[in-house]
């Protein structure tokens, strides 16, 4: 009697990928990728100007600059003001129980 040896298990794979991969790689050649559709020129000049980094930079340098222009025109700003003081002292040479005191306050605006 004839006794037949199994086939290894990579065989079998082998096998499977044969018949399977001239499907697939029909599959991929009959549908080509769609290509993309062409750009017109403000698009063009729109990507290059947000894609930019130096202008992204300058941006942000100009909202500076505008920040301590604001800053500085504020010294000109009136501000109010106030202030309150109380003093007060005893003098023993001359009488024991006299006191003097003094309060003063002043309230205002400054250019």
């Amino acid at each position: 009697m004839l006794r037949l040896r199994p086939f290894p298990l990579f065989t079998y794979a082998a096998l499977a990928l044969l018949v399977l991969l001239p499907g697939a790689v029909r599959a991929q050649l009959a549908a080509p990728a769609p290509t993309p559709a062409p750009l017109t020129l403000a698009e063009c000049v729109a990507r290059a100007l947000n894609h930019n980094f130096d202008l992204q930079l300058q941006q942000f340098s100009t909202e500076l600059a505008r920040d301590q222009v604001i800053t500085a025109d504020a010294s000109f700003d009136p501000t109010l003001f106030s202030s309150v003081a109380t003093a007060g002292a005893k003098d023993a040479s001359v009488n024991p129980t006299r006191t003097t005191s003094a309060q003063s306050a002043a309230l205002g605006v400054r250019q």
